[in-house]
C-alpha cells in the first residue's frame, strides 16, 4: 500500500525536476526529495538489512547535495544569479 504512494510521490518528484529547468537551487531541492523517497522506499522494501546500509546512502546523499550546493555557489559568483537561463554558453 505504502509503495504507491511512494511510487507516486517519485513521479511527481520527476515531473518537478523536469519543470523546474530556470532555477538551479529549485532543482536541487527536488533532487533532495527525490533521493530521500528512494531512501524511504529502500527502507519499506528491505526492512532486514543493516543500519550500515543506510547510513552508507545517506552519506552519499549529503556528498551530493554539498557538491550541487558548492556549484550553486560558483555558478552564483560567476554569473550573479541561479537562473539557467541568464548563464552565457562561453568558454
Amino acid at each position: 500500500m505504502f509503495k504507491g504512494y511512494f511510487f507516486i510521490l517519485m513521479i511527481l518528484c520527476l515531473i518537478n525536476i523536469l519543470s523546474f529547468k530556470k532555477s538551479f537551487l529549485m532543482f536541487l531541492i527536488s533532487l533532495e526529495f527525490f533521493t530521500l523517497i528512494n531512501l524511504m522506499m529502500i527502507m519499506l522494501i528491505n526492512i532486514e538489512l543493516n543500519e550500515i546500509m543506510f547510513m552508507y546512502y545517506m552519506m552519499i546523499a549529503v556528498c551530493e547535495v554539498v557538491i550541487g550546493i558548492s556549484v550553486m555557489i560558483s555558478m552564483y559568483k560567476y554569473s550573479g544569479s541561479d537562473m539557467f537561463m541568464k548563464m552565457n554558453m562561453k568558454c
